[in-house]
């Protein structure tokens, strides 16, 4: 279950709003001003922020600021929604790093439309991101592999692990080549057929031999 941070200093609109987003299945917390709100975002760590901008104590892109200074929140999806709509207010919100402005009153299906869209995006971003720390470590792995030990234990921590059942054929001559298979359990044997049809077992490769086969 997803969780919204609401900052809003009118309780009506705050409540309706947080109602409406616990209706779609969304966990809702709420501050009722921007000091509050940094407190909880920084303590719950939601996967979206929805906040107004004129409000007592901080207002709404000062909220924006502090968040995005700060390693553990600069990176959660932030939704302005305010009564103010000159062009202006929205460039400056924006400029300030925003991922989406409204204006009040919001209709429900535009502010529920532009909360699902923004966790989409933000949940693609965190994949993107976990993929290249993953090649990069892979890449940092590759670089110190320095024999046949290192380049096992590299196939167990990065490589694919595919699962064969006994008589499957892996590869036949004369097919593309484009993997290195690493014998991890059972065994696997090379075979050929000489000019009657007979087999002719060429050789048996076997597990924990650390035997790599280009196929």
């Amino acid at each position: 279950m997803k969780t919204i941070l609401i900052i809003e200093d009118d309780t009506v609109l705050r409540e309706t709003t947080a109602e409406m987003l616990e209706l779609e299945n969304y966990r809702v917390i709420t501050a009722a001003n921007g000091k509050r709100g940094i407190e909880q975002a920084k303590i719950m760590i939601p996967d979206l922020i929805i906040c107004d901008i004129m409000m007592p104590e901080l207002d709404g892109y000062d909220v924006l600021k502090r968040l995005s200074e700060d390693e553990k929140t600069k990176r959660i999806p932030f939704i302005f929604m305010s009564a103010k709509t000159e062009i202006l207010d929205v460039r400056k919100g924006m400029d300030l790093g925003a991922d989406d402005y409204l204006t009040k009153p919001v209709k429900e299906e535009l502010l529920l439309s532009a909360v699902e869209s923004r966790l989409v995006k933000s949940a693609l971003l965190k994949e993107a991101e976990i993929v290249e720390k993953t090649s990069k470590k892979r890449d940092d792995n590759y670089d110190h592999i320095e024999n046949i030990e290192d380049l096992k234990n590299y196939f167990c921590d990065f490589g694919t692990e595919k699962k064969y059942k006994k008589g499957e054929v892996i590869y036949k001559e004369g097919e593309y080549s484009n993997n290195v298979y690493l014998i991890y359990k059972g065994g696997v044997k090379s075979i050929k057929f000489n000019e009657f049809g007979k087999e002719l077992i060429i050789n048996i490769h076997k597990a924990d031999v650390i035997k790599l086969m280009t196929f």
